[in-house]
């Protein structure tokens, strides 16, 4: 990780752990000013007090409401955060910022989520030999089309066509079991890079050529657009790759998967007596 990677994930650790306590706060406050105001009577000798003009059952169910709100306003809280992945295409620094967030407890008592988080950032920034080793918890812990899916994208970037093929075996074989949730745009991807490599040339151009979510966030639409671009340059359409490879360099941010894309466009795509190859 760079020194500018690290000072952007401790910007964004800053900024959520200020927006937690501020929640915090302003929740606590709004709490003790909704009980401070609640309708109060209670009798003394010749008298009765009363204090407060607030209904105790609208008191109760402000604070209720309260609680209820507590999760989508977390999640506003942890915006920052999020956008270091979803937009800004950080994976190192969106991942430093997560085990800045969470404790050592926390990670342990959900370690395969630790190790999920942990495969996607080196996936992402292109360490592959990391993202084999925090596979492998997932077949240790029978979830196997987690594990298969990580090495399937591995398998399919490193160029090794055997290995792509024995994990989108097991992906396929865990996905018909029914306690099994496997992720549409998981399904998607491994079936684009599996018709290219069966030789199914038609089939992979034309779910390369398929529409994408419009509301896709950038991390979303450089992962698509890599995959699609990879898949038309081994179609041999590199004509049809190139739109694919400008839309990575785009979004990309810091991912490995723009530093490849410039690294193509530069060495396949370099003007050439004034004019470009196509």
């Amino acid at each position: 990780m760079t020194n500018e990677e690290l000072q952007r994930s401790q910007m964004v650790v800053k900024k959520v752990k200020r927006n937690r306590l501020l929640l915090i706060l302003a929740s606590v406050s709004l709490a003790t000013a909704l009980i401070f105001f609640t309708d109060t009577r209670f009798a003394l000798p010749q008298t009765e007090v009363r204090f407060g003009f607030i209904p105790w059952y609208l008191t109760v169910a402000l604070i209720a409401a309260g609680f209820l709100s507590m999760r989508p306003l977390l999640k506003l809280c942890y915006r920052p955060y999020f956008d270091l992945y979803n937009k800004e295409c950080d994976p190192e620094a969106w991942f430093a910022a997560y085990e800045a967030l969470t404790s050592k407890k926390s990670r342990e008592k959900n370690p395969l989520t630790y190790h999920y988080n942990r495969a996607i950032s080196a996936l992402h920034s292109g360490d592959f030999q990391t993202v084999k080793e925090n596979a492998a918890p997932f077949f240790q812990n029978a979830e196997y089309a987690t594990g298969a899916f990580l090495l399937c994208k591995v398998a399919y970037y490193e160029g090794n066509e055997e290995e792509f093929r024995l994990n989108y075996d097991r992906f396929l074989e865990e996905g018909k079991r029914p306690d099994v949730m496997i992720r549409p745009w998981e399904r998607e991807q491994l079936e684009l890079l599996h018709a290219q490599l069966s030789g199914d040339t038609e089939e992979a151009l034309e779910r390369a050529s398929r529409p994408s979510e419009p509301d896709s966030p950038p991390i979303g639409r450089t992962i698509i657009a890599f995959n699609r671009g990879l898949v038309c340059r081994a179609c041999g359409r590199p004509d049809l790759a190139r739109p694919h490879l400008m839309t990575v360099v785009q979004y990309g941010g810091k991912t490995w998967y723009k530093r490849t894309c410039e690294r193509i466009l530069r060495e396949e795509y370099a003007p050439t007596g004034g004019k470009e190859d196509q």
